[in-house]
């Protein structure tokens, strides 16, 4: 019984070294595949606002331009008009 009891904490030591080891290699290589994963979707995220807000602002800009043409081409249509 003491044999196995001293077998599992020997096996656990030695996990929680292998660990240990695995975290100091990985932060010598710039940190864990998920953590790459996570800087990479948190760019991307980033990103992605930045582009959904400036195509709300061009859409904003093309709409506000639109309606003033129409506004502008309405004045002009009644300008010749009264000019007939």
């Amino acid at each position: 019984m003491e044999d196995s009891a001293t077998t599992a904490a020997l096996v656990g030591v030695v996990m929680a070294l292998v660990k240990v080891v695995e975290k100091g290699l990985q932060k010598a290589n710039g940190g864990s595949v998920e953590y790459r994963l996570q800087c990479l979707e948190n760019a991307t995220e980033k990103r992605m606002d930045a582009v959904t807000t400036k195509l709300q602002d061009f859409s904003r800009a093309f709409f506000e331009f639109r309606e003033e043409q129409r506004i502008h081409n309405v004045l002009q249509r009644q300008q010749s008009k009264e000019d007939d």
